[in-house]
């Protein structure tokens, strides 16, 4: 969703339910202090459930050690989406929102005799989330998917093969009927969504690592900068010095979305019945 067309009725939206968007930097030059002026009330909140998440998954690590299997059990703590705490002078989150600071999530692992003490700032996917566990529990793979394990850089720290990662969210506005009707305290954001569905029409960003390019199927394209653009507020998609960048970036997404889409299934689909004829010869000769 555009800065401009904010809805600034999402001030009025309390918490989301248990996040940890807190364990991540929001803004690289903000302090703590900074934070709590930024977004109020909502940055308590976040910092209250991650105190608890902090507690609650401390509980269950020493639960874990007072077993004789704590040696081989490998912990993966990651959180679904992060959260707007007054940035773009929003909060919560959004269907269609892909700022960095709900697509950017961080993952610690550990156990089982992995290497201890690694940081790895690859570009990667939660869909490689699920290659990793097969992996890791030796499991082998029965459905296509899109993801890449992260063991090799786990392991042997080498670079993920994945140079992008890409964040899908948004609807068509001919599926309005089919959109959430919350209850109190989401019932205003979900009205939004009905009112105007282009505010959560769909969208698609591509990121590496200076480079985020978003695509919106309503409403203008967007493409900043990382490195220098932190705060993510020049938006060049419309500048001609960067017109070469959009269109070798579009093009990538046209590949992307053509290897990633209508995978086949490992195993067939019971598609046709059992057919149990004679043959043409079968037939003839029984007819002589």
């Amino acid at each position: 969703m555009s800065v401009k067309r904010c809805p600034q009725l999402l001030v009025r939206l309390k918490r989301q339910a248990t996040n940890h968007a807190i364990l991540r930097p929001i803004d690289n030059n903000l302090p703590l202090s900074g934070l709590r002026k930024k977004s109020g009330k909502n940055s308590s909140y976040i910092l209250r459930d991650d105190i608890q998440a902090r507690r609650q998954f401390g509980r269950v690590m020493e639960g874990l050690r007072q077993t004789n299997v704590h040696g081989k059990i490998t912990t993966m703590f990651y959180t679904d989406h992060g959260e707007y705490l007054g940035d773009h002078g929003m909060v919560e989150k959004w269907p269609s929102g892909v700022s960095e600071v709900l697509a950017r999530e961080p993952m610690i692992t550990g156990g089982a005799g992995l290497p201890s003490g690694q940081v790895c700032d690859d570009v990667c996917e939660m869909v490689d989330l699920l290659p990793t566990v097969f992996e890791l529990c030796e499991i082998s793979e029965h459905f296509p998917h899109n993801g890449t394990s992260l063991m090799p850089s786990i392991l042997a720290r080498t670079k993920h093969p994945k140079m992008y990662a890409y964040t899908e969210g948004g609807s068509l506005t001919s599926e309005e009927p089919l959109l959430e009707q919350a209850p109190y305290p989401y019932d205003i954001k979900s009205v939004l969504q009905h009112e105007d569905t282009m505010l959560v029409g769909k969208v698609v960003s591509r990121r590496h690592k200076d480079w985020c390019y978003v695509y919106r199927l309503y409403e203008p394209a967007e493409l900043y900068n990382r490195k220098p653009d932190i705060g993510k507020l020049q938006n060049l998609a419309a500048d001609p010095l960067y017109a070469d960048v959009v269109r070798e970036i579009q093009a990538e997404m046209f590949q992307w979305t053509m290897e990633t889409t209508d995978l086949l299934p490992f195993e067939k689909d019971a598609r046709f019945p059992l057919v149990s004829l004679e043959s043409p010869k079968e037939q003839y000769l029984r007819r002589l």
